[in-house]
Order: C-alpha cells, then sequence, then structure tokens
C-alpha cells in the first residue's frame, strides 16, 4: 500500500487481514477486511473487521497505543460483512463508542438479518457477530475534526449503494473500500452512472496516499485503475450513441 511504514508515525494505524469463508462442497475463498485506526486527539477506527480478523482488531489497536476505552468512534465503509462484523463485539468492550456509516447501510448493520437475507453471504454468521444499534449516518461531504486532522467523508458507488471514502486533507490519504474499485460501469444503468461518477469524483480529489483493501494498489495504479474504467465507459456510451 502507498501510504508505507511510516504511517504508524502519522497517527493512522491499519491492516488489510486475510480471511477464509468456507464455501459449498468443501471450497473456500480469501477475503480481506481494511481496519484502520486514526489516532489523533480523537481516536477513531475505520471498521472492525469481521469476527475471523477480531485478533488482527486486538493486534492494531495495541501498536496504535489505544485501549478499547479510548475509542471515541467507529466509522464503517460499507454494510459487508467484513467490516462490520466484529462491530457487536466491539460495543460489548466498549458501550459509549458511537458508530457511523453511509444512510443506506445503517438498516443493514442495524439489522443484520434483513442483509443475510437480501445479500446472502455464505457463512454470514460466522463473520457477523450481531446488530448494533444506533448507528448515526454520515452526510456527503460532511467533515469529521479528530483534532489535528480533518477527515471529509464522500459517498461512492462500489458493488453496493451503501460504500463511503474517508479523505484525510493534511495527510492527503484516501481510505476507500476496494469494491469501488471492483464496480463495473455500464452508462446505460444507473448504477453504472453512479459507479463512474464516483470513481471521477476520486480521481479529483488531491490524494497522494491510498489505503483500500484487497490492498497492494499504489496511488499510480489506482489512478491508472480509474482512468482506465472511466476511458472504458466512455467508450461503451460513444457506440451506444451510435448505434441509436
Amino acid at each position: 500500500m502507498d501510504f508505507g511504514k511510516d504511517a504508524h508515525g502519522r497517527g493512522v494505524t491499519f491492516d488489510v487481514p486475510a480471511f477464509r469463508v468456507a464455501l459449498p462442497w468443501g471450497k473456500s475463498m480469501v477475503r480481506r477486511s481494511l481496519i484502520a485506526m486514526l489516532g489523533f486527539e480523537r481516536k477513531v477506527l475505520v471498521n472492525t473487521g469481521s469476527v475471523e480478523t477480531w485478533t488482527d482488531l486486538e493486534r492494531i489497536l495495541v501498536q496504535s497505543g489505544a485501549s478499547w476505552s479510548d475509542l471515541d468512534g467507529a466509522v464503517f465503509t460499507s454494510s459487508f460483512p467484513w467490516n462490520i462484523g466484529a462491530g457487536a463485539m466491539l460495543k460489548r468492550l466498549s458501550p459509549d463508542t458511537e458508530f457511523f456509516a453511509h444512510p443506506r447501510a445503517v438498516n443493514y448493520i442495524e439489522n443484520t438479518a434483513r442483509q443475510e437475507e437480501e445479500r446472502p453471504v455464505y457463512g454470514f454468521y460466522k463473520l457477523v457477530a450481531g446488530n448494533i444499534h444506533g448507528i448515526a449516518p454520515l452526510a456527503d461531504g460532511g467533515e469529521i475534526d479528530l483534532g489535528g486532522e480533518t477527515v471529509v467523508v464522500r459517498y461512492v458507488h462500489g458493488i453496493s449503494e451503501d460504500t463511503l471514502a474517508l479523505y484525510l486533507v493534511k495527510r492527503k490519504l484516501l481510505i476507500v473500500d476496494g469494491s469501488v474499485f471492483e464496480s463495473e460501469i455500464h452508462e446505460d444503468t444507473h448504477a453504472g452512472w453512479m459507479a463512474k461518477r464516483s470513481l471521477a469524483d476520486l480521481a479529483q480529489l488531491g490524494w497522494k496516499h491510498l489505503l483500500t483493501s484487497p490492498g497492494g494498489l499504489t496511488e499510480r495504479a489506482a489512478r491508472d485503475l480509474i482512468a482506465e474504467k472511466i476511458a472504458a465507459s466512455n467508450t461503451a456510451e460513444s457506440r451506444m450513441k451510435k448505434a441509436g
């Protein structure tokens, strides 16, 4: 990841731990959880990871020098189980911690049974510890004052419509769910238009460093991927207009 190992000296402690999700017929797949601790005057966790990555969350907290009682808040970048799964466990250890998410993610986090029914993931309840109530929605373009750093919230469209990007202004650091880069752009659909607009918006931000899942995207690679997807969408749009 482009932010480098010196991130720990800049108030950001992070990891993208991998875990295996069991599938039918003895198969499995690898998933990753993006977890980051923003340790400034106010300490905010970005994603809790899943039940499977709980020990990774504990390690990140120790590395940041914080304790559970130090947490002022936790922000979910989407409602996927590998981002929210350990949230109920954290809530039991730190009941005063406030939780935040995209407005569209709130119902899926407060009612995980609904998410499992509408967006089923095999082994869902091995990843998700339970519901988290009282999630506060974040506004697009809103700011979070951490004391020594400001985080700008941006709505983005990945595989789902409940995804957030977080931009740390002073550090020029963009934190975004990897599903944004996995999204397929089809200009003739609303979802395709939203995905394209999200990528274009991210490209305009002045970020120099990137944290994402599954990890490994440098700033240049991410910018190249954004440009490639937008160019492909423009080409497809042009062909459709000519055909029409």
